[in-house]
């Protein structure tokens, strides 16, 4: 247990990535994190989100995305509970830039 951390630097070399839930205080000085509050989201819904905000995290480090994107769904199903709320920071430039590729594409058609 001594070997996992929550914020790798840059000269560690990293295997796997360990979905988790846990008190906001406790995971604090983690790179990646999200606060899941209750509300009306679906599991696989919240799910999604939370790996669209950690593949902006992680952006520009191919191992860490090639980790993220190699988490199986049920593992990170498992740690959601049924109806929930992500928020965390940069949640509203993805909604926005979500918001953008829509109508983008509306125009397109």
């Amino acid at each position: 247990m001594d070997k996992l951390t929550g914020n790798p630097k840059a000269g560690d070399t990293l295997l796997y990535a360990v979905p988790m839930c846990a008190p906001y205080s406790m995971i604090n000085t983690h790179k990646f994190k999200a606060k899941i509050l209750p509300g009306t989201l679906k599991r696989g819904r919240a799910r999604k989100l939370c790996h669209e905000i950690f593949s902006t995290v992680a952006k520009g480090n191919e191992v860490e995305q090639a980790l993220l994107r190699a988490i199986p769904d049920d593992q990170g199903l498992e740690v959601l509970p049924k109806g929930c709320q992500v928020l965390a920071a940069g949640l509203n430039k993805i909604k926005q830039n979500k918001k953008k590729n829509k109508k983008a594409n509306k125009k397109k058609d």
